[in-house]
């Protein structure tokens, strides 16, 4: 997961604030071209991401941004999803914390990590 310019600090501030919600009003994960295609999503579908832990829904952005890695010989893809959205604002949608493990670091209470396994499929 990762932040939004257009949403800086936390959704729960940014969400209310008129300007900012409209320069990114929903939730979108970011996936590459050749995972989208095997998958049959084109941009802007509605997808389901789901992990161990819940599943949300968001619109798919198909971009050459995100590419495949290969790990031991296997082709692996990856995705990328802002965090900012919740329930309550203007600009609202699915909480992508809701698909993480809760491991805080023992220092400061946050997220020691963001990245967790998931699958996308079209909605």
């Amino acid at each position: 997961t990762y932040r939004l310019t257009e949403h800086y600090l936390a959704g729960a501030m940014s969400r209310w604030l008129p300007w900012l919600a409209e320069l990114q009003p929903e939730l979108f994960i970011e996936l590459g071209k050749g995972l989208a295609q095997e998958k049959g999503i084109k941009n802007l579908d509605w997808v389901v991401v789901s992990s161990p832990r819940g599943h949300i829904r968001a619109k798919a952005l198909v971009t050459d941004r995100i590419g495949v890695m290969n790990v031991g010989g296997k082709r692996i893809h990856h995705v990328g999803m802002p965090w900012h959205w919740g329930w309550m604002g203007l600009s609202t949608g699915d909480v992508v914390n809701d698909l993480t493990a809760w491991v805080g670091d023992p220092n400061v209470s946050i997220h020691e990590g963001k990245a967790f396994v998931c699958n996308v499929e079209k909605a």
